[in-house]
């Protein structure tokens, strides 16, 4: 009998986060780009069949919602972007620690 392989692709992918995006956090409905979706396609996709099964999706999702919550907790103003001293704290929180330094010469 034939295994059932179910996965999902990067359009897709950003279909599903669009709409959590808006629906869980009040996020804009393009908060991912589909070049976005491809990247973290890539970083959890171990096959690299371009694609998420369940376990790969399962794992991403619960990284990109921690992410999604920490952008939340941490754009004060809620201008729906991080300015240095918005990205240096939400940083922060997840243990990861910039400098001064490198805060004033990142650019976004």
């Amino acid at each position: 009998m034939a295994t059932l392989f179910i996965a999902i692709s990067a359009l897709e992918l950003q279909d599903i986060l669009n709409k959590v995006a808006v629906k869980c956090y009040g996020l804009g409905s393009t908060t991912f780009q589909l070049e976005t979706c491809r990247a973290i396609i890539a970083a959890g996709d171990p096959e690299c069949r371009g694609k998420l099964n369940f376990n790969a999706f399962k794992n991403v999702w619960l990284g990109v919602r921690k992410w999604m919550e920490t952008f939340i907790a941490f754009d004060k103003d809620n201008s729906g972007s991080f300015d240095a001293f918005e990205l240096r704290d939400a940083l922060r929180s997840t243990g990861m620690v910039l400098s001064t330094r490198v805060l004033t010469v990142t650019k976004f």
